[in-house]
């Protein structure tokens, strides 16, 4: 669990922030196949420091970098007067695959507490 979802969805930082998906979508005796723990209103289960259910998959499949270049052939440089030349294209952080609901898997953290 990344900052943000600690922030948003569990007690402690910010009372009234909660995501639309811990609003609708965590455990309660009537809604018993929620995607999220129990949401509380006091310094309680989810409260930082102390170890909770709330475990996602934190796989990924990213693309930061990569750089191709092509080298021109000679017998079309030597007509502009040319000996070699060769040409690069860039791309950096292209596509990330991920199931992950936070912002970045790759996300790090400081402190064990928050789950990152």
């Amino acid at each position: 669990m990344e900052s943000v979802k600690w922030h948003t969805d569990f007690y402690g930082t910010h009372d009234n922030a909660k995501s639309k998906a811990a609003l609708y979508d965590s455990w309660t005796p009537n809604n018993l196949n929620a995607s999220l723990p129990i949401q509380e209103v006091s310094d309680n289960f989810s409260r930082t420091g102390v170890p909770n259910s709330y475990v996602e998959d934190g796989s990924y499949l990213r693309l930061k970098q990569i750089t191709i270049g092509y080298t021109l052939p000679t017998n079309a440089l030597q007509k502009i007067r040319i000996s070699n030349m060769r040409v690069y294209a860039q791309g950096l952080n292209l596509f990330t695959l991920t199931g992950y609901s936070g912002l970045d898997p790759e996300i790090g953290g400081r402190a064990p507490s928050y789950g990152m």
